[in-house]
């Protein structure tokens, strides 16, 4: 059995710590478990990732959730310089984490989840809120870091949500679709060209994704516009009214009350807590 390491001796009383490993000329790091949670983001190469007696290889994007007493080390994979950035918290943190994540979805239906690809624009959402709390060591309080932590839990574990709902047997065309309809021209076109990719009538599309998605056609297109906003919100200076016509919405009242209702706050609010954590000043 490998090192084992507790988090008394890593946090030193934060709940938390973030750090990045460049791997380099076969480097391999110890065997070790732990008693808290820790997640970690390829952002450079290739990286072997032994754990729990399996190996899987990671490459750029890849983020993988470590749970308490998982046995795990890296080693870098077939490339020249292979790097990663890994956050690890305390069972406290995680728990107010997967508290909220509770009023949007069912955790336990993603429980077994733990290793899945971010996609492009949620990578540099999640790497630039790791990056901030690396470096930055005053501008905000101990109280304020850990909400930022648990904001970058509930990303990952929306993620992980989301793969999992996508795999519970969903027929190949709906499957097809809903890959199709994140891209930007397909979503900006809404429902009518959901309806044109799928194939289907509207009825039976309807029905398909209420029954494997748990959500209307209009409300997933608004989900993935939804989503959109929220990333320009942090990692842009555009004003909120060119994202919302950007990212498909024409109403303003309309998205101001979609957004609300899907993230507690209005959009000027939510760029007010997160932008500066992506563009510090």
């Amino acid at each position: 059995m490998g090192v084992r390491l507790e988090a008394e001796n890593i946090f030193h009383g934060m709940g938390f710590h973030i750090g990045e490993t460049v791997l380099k000329d076969g480097t391999m790091t110890y065997q070790h478990t732990h008693d808290f949670f820790e997640l970690f983001l390829i952002e450079e190469g290739e990286v072997c990732h032994l754990i729990n007696g399996s190996q899987s290889v990671m490459k750029k994007g890849d983020l993988y959730f470590v749970r308490p007493e998982d046995e795990h080390c890296f080693q870098k994979g077939n490339c020249k310089k292979a790097q990663f950035v890994n956050m690890a918290f305390s069972d406290g943190i995680f728990q107010k984490a997967e508290a909220i994540a509770d009023l949007y979805f069912d955790t336990r239906k993603s429980g077994n989840s733990v290793e899945t690809h971010l996609p492009s624009r949620m990578e540099l959402a999640i790497q630039s809120k790791m990056a901030f709390l690396a470096r930055d060591k005053t501008s905000l309080s101990l109280l304020e870091r850990k909400d930022l932590v648990i904001s970058i839990i509930l990303d990952c574990l929306l993620v992980l949500h989301s793969r999992q709902e996508y795999e519970e047997s969903v027929p190949e065309w709906l499957e097809q679709a809903c890959l199709r309809m994140r891209q930007d021209k397909n979503y900006l076109d809404g429902l009518e060209r959901f309806i044109e990719i799928a194939g289907k009538t509207q009825e039976h599309l309807t029905r398909c994704m209420q029954k494997y998605y748990h959500v209307t056609p209009t409300e997933y297109i608004n989900r993935i516009r939804l989503e959109q906003t929220t990333i320009l919100l942090e990692t842009t200076d555009e004003s909120i009214l060119d994202i919302m016509l950007e990212c498909g919405f024409n109403n303003v009242s309309h998205f101001n009350q979609l957004f609300k209702k899907n993230y507690g706050m209005t959009p000027s609010r939510y760029r007010a807590l997160n932008h500066s954590v992506i563009n510090p000043v």
